[in-house]
């Protein structure tokens, strides 16, 4: 259970309405690869550096596949913070997840996944982890 805030102000919102409620759920940071930051091949990027400067704001990120490579993860790590990924509806973005130990997966197809991550943990109990790889263009 968790609640995803997009920005300062939305974060502050939560926070605030979750004190008035004597409450307290996760608030994840909405990382969009709509707008974000292109490599010179197109690819979107997180900015690992607002990553950095809103770190407190958060208790993790929620973040498109498009963004997902080891330097976020790395950044997400090293901030103690999980990284939940979505979409993953494909088995490239579903392994890359995987392959960079993501937190928790969002997908359209749950039955599929389960189905795949099954068959990988089968995999990796008979012949060990599997190698650590970038995520989807990183």
């Amino acid at each position: 259970l968790g609640v995803v805030a997009e920005g300062r102000a939305g974060a502050a919102a939560h926070r605030a309405a979750q004190r008035a409620a004597k409450t307290r759920v996760p608030i994840f940071g909405l990382l969009r690869d709509v707008g974000a930051r292109r490599d010179s091949a197109g690819r979107p990027h997180a900015d690992l550096s607002a990553l950095d400067a809103d770190a407190a704001l958060y208790d993790g990120w929620s973040v498109s596949v498009k963004l997902l490579d080891s330097d976020l993860v790395a950044a997400g790590g090293a901030h103690a913070k999980p990284l939940s990924v979505w979409v993953a509806d494909g088995e490239a973005e579903l392994e890359a997840a995987w392959r960079l130990g993501v937190e928790s997966v969002i997908t359209n197809r749950p039955r599929w996944a389960s189905g795949v991550m099954a068959r990988w943990r089968r995999q990796c109990e008979r012949d060990g982890p599997w190698p650590q790889q970038p995520g989807p263009g990183g």
